[in-house]
């Protein structure tokens, strides 16, 4: 049995450290109108209203995330894209798509080697929102419902031609993570949560969930590179 979901069952203090390892590096791409507002590295501390932040500036949100999890004793990457619009830079509500590729050899007793294929592929609305800001820190409570079709395949020796099943699938998504801004288009994200799954006979497909990964503000970026270049005469 693979290292990672033995300690995804009996530690998941452990399997945090391990697929913080595997994950660093992953990248998350977004972008923010707004969110060229500086960062002060002064210590200040607000405890926010999301019901006062939606009275805010609002701006188009975009970009990519995943999550590290376990799906049918196997560790897999959910992945997903996103839209949405951001308020006051602290809400954002948002609206996309996230899949599953998962392909696993399992050696069974009666059947043999077995190929086991899962995909997935929702819909997704959720939110986010900074509820803790403190200078550069940001705590972050996370909420997402996805609404799709859950498609599993066993191939064996006696059947290899054997095709995809469809099932439908609900999954809601409840976590918090959080930022450390290194810079105002660069920051850290680290956090968990748990995913439930409907209807009753895929509950087995809900668990907990990891991130680990760098947000990079492209909005940001690519405007300070339009800046920097130099005027034609």
């Amino acid at each position: 049995m693979p290292a990672i979901p033995i300690l995804f069952r009996f530690c998941p203090l452990n399997a945090v450290y391990v697929l913080a390892l595997i994950c660093l590096g992953m990248v998350n791409a977004y972008s923010q109108a707004d969110s060229s507002k500086k960062l002060h590295s002064h210590l200040h501390i607000d405890l926010e209203d999301p019901l006062k932040a939606l009275k805010g500036k609002r701006a188009l949100i975009y970009g990519l995330d995943n999550r590290q999890t376990l799906i049918r004793g196997q560790a897999s990457t959910i992945w997903g894209g996103y839209t949405g619009v951001s308020f006051s830079n602290k809400l954002r509500l948002k609206a996309g798509v996230s899949v599953v590729w998962l392909d696993q050899n399992l050696d069974t007793e009666e059947e043999g080697m077995r190929q086991q294929s899962t995909r997935w592929l929702l819909t997704t609305l959720g939110e986010e929102f900074d509820f803790l800001i403190i200078g550069r820190f940001r705590l972050t409570a996370y909420g997402q419902m996805g609404l799709g079709f859950d498609f599993l395949r066993n191939q064996t020796a006696q059947n290899p031609e054997a095709g995809f099943e469809q099932n439908p699938l609900i999954t809601l998504e409840l976590g918090s993570h959080a930022n450390y801004y290194v810079w105002p288009w660069a920051a850290l994200k680290v956090g968990g949560g748990w995913r439930g799954a409907a209807p009753r006979a895929q509950r087995h497909l809900g668990g907990l969930y990891l991130k680990l990964a760098v947000g990079l503000d492209t909005t940001f970026v690519l405007r300070k590179l339009h800046l920097a270049k130099p005027k034609e005469e």
